[in-house]
Order: C-alpha cells, then sequence, then structure tokens
C-alpha cells in the first residue's frame, strides 16, 4: 500500500497540492521512517509549501541517509 501513497504524493505534488502531498508522505514516513526518497520528496514539498524549517530538516535526513540530491538542495540554500 505504500507505494501508492507515494505515487499519489508525487502527483498531488505536480499538481501544487501540496499540503495533500504531505499528507500522503507523512503516511509513507509513518511505516518507513528511513526512506530517504520519501524524506527528500516531502522536504522539497515542505519547501515548496514555505514550510522552510520542516523542508531543511526532512532534507537533513534524507541527507544522512545518503540521498545525494538532498545535499545538493541544501547546498544551494546556502550560496
Amino acid at each position: 500500500m505504500i507505494p501508492v501513497y507515494n505515487f499519489r504524493a508525487k502527483t498531488r505534488g505536480l499538481l501544487k497540492d501540496y499540503k495533500g502531498a504531505i499528507e500522503d508522505y507523512l503516511i509513507v514516513l509513518s511505516d518507513k521512517p528511513d526512506h530517504g526518497q520519501a524524506l527528500y520528496e516531502i522536504g522539497i514539498t515542505y519547501l515548496y509549501d514555505d514550510q522552510m524549517e520542516k523542508g531543511e530538516n526532512a532534507l537533513r535526513k534524507a541527507e544522512k541517509l545518503g540521498i545525494q540530491k538532498a545535499t545538493e538542495v541544501l547546498n544551494s540554500k546556502k550560496e
């Protein structure tokens, strides 16, 4: 069932339904808290939804799990 929520979250994000996407990513992460890609995606979605602190925290967690894209986003925010 988790892949369904992950897919729906991505779709909602593309449709700019950021709150809906965040809800779905939270379901994914409640089942798999170390899902690096979901942490990255929710981090980006939080940023789009102007929830900067939550976004950066999620991206830091994704970075610790080896998600290179998270590192790139965090580094770009420092510049």
